[in-house]
């Protein structure tokens, strides 16, 4: 539970249609963490921040570890943004990728002026911003924070101009680097490791990004949904996967997703389908290796004795896909702070594979280009040491008319080529459906 003491009540509002009025409205760092979809362990807030009294762009994580704190309330010295998979470098010694079109710091993060938090199970919404606002959003959102409520924009109806889509890997290329790692596994270089693929094009016309972010969470709702602005590109998230959260008093946990499967409009083959994936024992080893890569992550930051498996491949159930969901807790050590225990942890070990360093540099080398926010995390940090960051993926990134998406899964000993592109396809949907086209045409144009 957020601790909301001391902030001001207020009338309850539509919690995305507040948050698409001050994106369009405002101006710089912008952050809506959106439970879109309720689920048994996450989902009961909404975090709305904007009007930033400090902003930080880096390479590592220095800046940002002088500003955060562990004494103070919660929300008086809260810092929202994205730490970039490339942040990586900071503790390894690791081949560095070629540049992507998208550009990111490392380390992204604003402290705001305003800040709103919904609490959908009291269903109260409270102003926790270190200057207050008014409801209902009226006025200029430049200084005061106050814009009214447009809800008209059409921007995501804004086309795609198919001719523009690529791929940093074609389909074949995909088939040779899933079968480079699996003789990389065979040999026993490797345990797992996740391959991803990037898919990148252009609008016709510049869209409206908060419109587009509600289609997103439309037709594919997630516990961590959230859309950032940081400096001039949009993030727009669908992410079902919480990297790592932690109380005021260290608690922290992780629950790493691997083992997935599509959805069916039938009923009893939907439910065929989850058994099916419940009962893999491919899909349960590449949970149970994660498992065991993100507890030896937790150990280097927690009392020793404190790591501990809470569920083991349990089925979480969404909009397109059925996914294998493990979660694992640790108390941290009072000699690592919190940015600390987040830095031994990155990047997500679900978004690498085991051994990590190994795994990390085998897909670098198949895949080319740097991953950039996604595979990273993003969310908030608080000023009583507690912080709650999901993992960058289901994730569209729009600057300009430009965008790009990357999805991926974990390689293992018995993947086929096949098999594991079809995973990408579907996880894929989901975008695709918000773009306004079908992840089955990007086959059919050759781009996947």
């Amino acid at each position: 539970m957020l601790p909301l003491a001391g902030s001001n009540p207020l009338p309850w509002a539509d919690p995305m249609t507040t948050a698409l009025a001050v994106a369009r409205a405002s101006e710089g760092g912008f952050a809506f963490l959106h439970s879109s979809l309720r689920t048994r362990y996450s989902g009961r807030y909404s975090l709305l921040a904007w009007n930033p009294v400090e902003e930080i762009r880096d390479p590592g994580t220095p800046t940002l570890a002088t500003r955060l704190t562990t004494s103070q309330p919660c929300f008086t010295n809260a810092w929202f943004g994205a730490l970039a998979y490339e942040l990586r470098h900071e503790t390894e010694t690791l081949t560095p990728a070629a540049p992507g079109a998208f550009g990111f710091a490392n380390v992204h993060f604003f402290r705001p002026r305003h800040l709103l938090v919904w609490d959908h199970e009291t269903r109260t919404l409270h102003d926790a911003g270190v200057v207050r606002v008014t409801l209902p959003l009226r006025g200029g959102g430049k200084g005061g924070g106050q814009p009214a409520h447009d809800t008209d924009a059409n921007g995501h109806n804004a086309q795609i101009d198919l001719s523009t889509l690529s791929s940093n890997l074609t389909r074949a290329e995909y088939f040779a680097a899933v079968e480079n790692l699996r003789e990389a596994i065979l040999s026993g270089r490797l345990y797992q490791a996740n391959l991803t693929r990037k898919c990148s094009g252009r609008f016709t016309q510049t869209p409206d990004a908060p419109s587009l972010f509600a289609r997103l969470c439309e037709v594919s709702p997630a516990p961590y949904s959230a859309l950032l602005r940081l400096d001039d590109t949009w993030i727009l998230s669908s992410s079902p996967e919480r990297f790592l959260t932690m109380d005021e008093s260290g608690k922290a946990t992780t629950r790493p997703i691997k083992g997935s499967c599509a959805r069916a409009d039938n009923s009893d083959e939907d439910a065929r389908l989850a058994a099916a994936l419940q009962a893999s024992p491919k899909d349960r080893a590449e949970n149970l290796m994660i498992v065991d890569l993100m507890r030896n992550d937790f150990s280097r930051g927690a009392i020793p004795g404190s790591v501990r498996v809470e569920e083991l491949c349990a089925l979480d159930i969404y909009a397109t896909v059925h996914h294998l969901s493990s979660t694992v807790n640790a108390q941290r050590r009072a000699d690592v702070t919190p940015l600390d225990f987040t830095r031994h942890c990155f990047p997500p070990g679900s978004m690498t594979g085991a051994p990590k360093i190994a795994a990390m540099e085998h897909c670098t080398k198949l895949e080319q280009i740097e991953r950039g926010i996604y595979s990273g995390a993003l969310g908030w940090f608080g000023g009583d040491g507690s912080l709650d960051l999901s993992v960058v993926i289901r994730t569209l990134i729009v600057r300009g008319r430009d965008f790009e998406f990357q999805v991926g899964g974990g390689i293992v000993a018995d993947s086929t080529p096949e098999g594991e592109w079809r995973e990408t396809v579907t996880k894929a949907r989901g975008i695709c459906a918000a773009l306004g086209f079908t992840a089955e045409s990007l086959v059919e144009s050759s781009v996947f």
